[in-house]
């Protein structure tokens, strides 16, 4: 399928997150003025931890705006939650200034790869 491009219509599909509660699509969009949606890449405890890193260091900056920060990944929630885990320890080490509850990233499992592909976010293995 192609990428999305402004304007195009956001997929339907419902996902589960990290800790099993189903997220429908484009629904959640209604739950905050405003969304980041990135997807990460497989596999998530090697590659991605800078990445989500970098969205807990500046979320005060999105918890003003009310933004939701959502991640996608082919990942089992298992591997989620390590990844959480991980950025969680880093976080508190290197600045343990920075609120984490509510936590700031909520990670989301399509291991079929559903959402991913009607996005056009898919590179090999997906």
């Amino acid at each position: 399928m192609a990428k999305l491009t402004v304007g195009d219509r956001f997929p339907s599909a419902s996902i589960k997150d990290i800790d099993g509660v189903t997220v429908d699509f484009p629904t959640v969009f209604k739950n905050a003025p405003a969304t980041v949606l990135f997807f990460l890449p497989w596999p998530l405890v090697t590659l991605v931890p800078a990445q989500v890193t970098a969205f807990v260091y500046e979320w005060e900056k999105y918890l003003a705006g009310k933004v939701q920060i959502l991640g996608i990944s082919v990942e089992p929630p298992e591997e989620g939650k390590k990844l959480i885990e991980r950025v969680t320890r880093d976080c508190q080490e290197d600045r343990p200034h920075i609120p984490l509850d509510p936590y700031p990233v909520r990670l989301l499992s399509d291991p079929a790869a559903t959402l991913i592909r009607a996005c056009g976010a898919e590179n090999e293995g997906h």
